[in-house]
């Protein structure tokens, strides 16, 4: 018995033709294909041009930052105040150098003081680019500003003597005229024989920059350069003196003058003598003041011998052949006083008033 073959459903049974709804719908989704492809490749394209643009857009904007800061780093609108570089103010001239602003600032302290300053701190000017909302136009309202925030020495006058600094004042007039008004004390009323009357020690003004409160006044710097303090000295007993007068004179009691000097009793005191010399102690003040006075005093001239010798008569012989006159002349003496003390006297020169007259004696030479 013959079997019959079975038919399998397989593709390759089918028929091999296409119909036309076949090859439409082919060709709908090959078109289909073609838009998806199409659509992707637009899309990819306008995804990278979009990552594009934005890339571009933030480099202009970093190049703009880049150029604003680099602009703002070179374009300085103010300067910056500094004292001892702490920033405490803005100036908007930026032409004016620190050596400028430096003199402004004396020139503003030296009209409130009245004299010139040293300021303590460093003050400088820095160039910056600030808000304008930070920046004084007026220059002369940072001044006074500045002004208030400094320390300061002003300028005064030192009375120094033998180098020591002994008064400030505010000035060298006020100086000048204190030790116009010491050398006056010790000036005598009549002082048509005074020469000189200068301080017997070095004595100087100098300028010296200081704080205000070590300027004085003129009242305390007469009471500490005309303090006095105890010297020894040695006095010599002149025609006159007595031993009460000369401790007066020393500024003494009579018992500190006898403790001074313990080989004189109260007992003898009264019987000191002239050329005799006693310890004292004077009164010294911090500023010696030196007085010359000239005196003038006549001298007699001694009368001088001339000698005619005799050879025929024996040498117990002696005439006087003519009378000799004394002359006269004219001694001028300057004499020293230190603080009212004499202290020297020098001849300083003779003027001969009247010349004296030698006497002639005749004398014999003849031995016995």
């Amino acid at each position: 018995m013959s079997k019959t073959p079975s038919r399998r459903n397989n593709s390759s049974d089918q028929p091999r033709f296409t119909t036309p709804h076949m090859l439409n719908s082919r060709r709908s989704e090959s078109r289909q294909r073609l838009n998806r492809l199409s659509y992707q490749k637009n899309r990819r394209h306008y995804e990278i041009s979009s990552g594009r643009l934005i890339a571009g857009i933030l480099a202009v904007i970093v190049i703009f930052l880049l150029i604003f800061m680099v602009w703002s780093l070179l374009h300085k609108n103010a300067q910056s105040v500094r004292i001892d570089n702490e920033e405490v103010a803005y100036i908007k001239d930026v032409k004016t150098t620190t050596e400028e602003f430096n003199n402004l600032l004396l020139a503003k302290l030296k009209e409130k003081t009245g004299n010139n300053v040293q300021i303590n701190e460093t003050v400088t000017l820095v160039p910056v680019h600030v808000s304008n909302s930070k920046v004084d136009n007026n220059t002369e309202n940072v001044i006074t500003e500045v002004c208030s925030m400094l320390t300061y020495k002003q300028e005064a006058a030192a009375i120094t003597v033998n180098g020591e600094q002994k008064a400030i004042l505010a000035n060298r007039d006020e100086a000048q005229s204190l030790l116009d008004q010491i050398l006056a004390i010790y000036r005598p009323e009549d002082d048509e024989d005074v020469v000189e009357v200068v301080f017997a020690d070095d004595v100087k003004i100098e300028s010296v920059y200081v704080d205000e409160d070590e300027v004085m006044s003129t009242v305390k710097a007469s009471d500490i350069l005309r303090a006095n303090t105890k010297q020894a000295q040695t006095y010599t007993v002149q025609s006159g003196d007595s031993f009460s007068g000369i401790a007066a004179k020393a500024d003494m009691t009579e018992e500190e003058l006898l403790a001074a000097n313990p080989s004189i009793t109260a007992e003898n005191m009264h019987q000191i003598k002239i050329g005799q010399e006693l310890n004292i102690t004077v009164p010294v003040p911090v500023l010696s003041v030196k007085v010359v006075k000239e005196v003038k005093e006549e001298e007699t001239i001694p009368v001088t011998t001339n000698t005619v010798e005799n050879d025929r008569e024996y040498t117990t012989y002696r005439k006087v052949l003519s009378e000799g006159k004394a002359g006269k002349k004219e001694v001028i003496t300057h004499i020293t006083y230190i603080n009212g003390y004499e202290e020297s006297r020098e001849v300083v020169g003779e003027n001969i008033i009247e010349d004296a007259q030698p006497q002639t004696v005749e004398v014999g030479t003849l031995k016995p």
